[in-house]
């Protein structure tokens, strides 16, 4: 008998429950953060160290909230426990979630795209959706308009997350439009 792991099954429904908004994991940055705090002195980049720390904690919190929504789902929908029957759960999980599947299959329309090689959008904007990842990081409660963090910053802080998360840089343009302010 074919078995889902834990793993996979609290992905695939907090995917499902919470869309873009799902945090399956925090960065490994976003860890570093958190277990060492923020260093330096009163210049202003300690400042803004002290701001991704705290962006940081908020995450760390809200992905805690997300984890527990779904091990609530998980268990009012009996498949909590360390690995349970995948055709169950495709069962339970097309039944709850009409939307993240195919019409008249239990397979995801993610894993169907992916298997076909396909993308939902025709054009591919591989820096725009760098940037687009790293803000979403960066920036879960929403990015903040120019007069509060000037597009320097911006820039600087989407790079450096980029950098730590192993992903090469992006042009300041492709930040811009990802962030919405062009």
């Amino acid at each position: 008998m074919d078995k889902i792991s834990r793993a996979e099954a609290l992905e695939r429904v907090g995917q499902a429950m919470f869309g873009f908004g799902w945090i399956g994991r925090l960065s490994g940055h976003e860890q570093y953060l958190l277990a060492t705090g923020p260093q330096g002195s009163r210049s202003p980049m300690a400042t803004l160290q002290v701001n991704d720390v705290m962006q940081a904690g908020r995450r760390a919190n809200e992905m805690r909230h997300q984890h527990m929504a779904v091990d609530a789902w998980l268990k009012d929908h009996r498949l909590h426990g360390r690995r349970c029957s995948r055709a169950r759960f495709q069962k339970v999980f097309a039944a709850e979630f009409p939307a993240s599947v195919s019409p008249g299959t239990t397979t995801p329309i993610a894993t169907k795209r992916a298997a076909r090689g396909t993308r939902a959008s025709s054009r591919s904007r591989p820096q725009r959706d760098r940037a687009k990842r790293a803000l979403k990081a960066i920036y879960s409660t929403g990015i903040p308009d120019q007069s509060s963090e000037p597009n320097k910053i911006l820039y600087k802080k989407v790079n450096q997350w980029l950098k730590a998360n192993g992903l090469s840089e992006v042009r300041n343009d492709s930040i811009l439009r990802a962030a919405g302010r062009r």
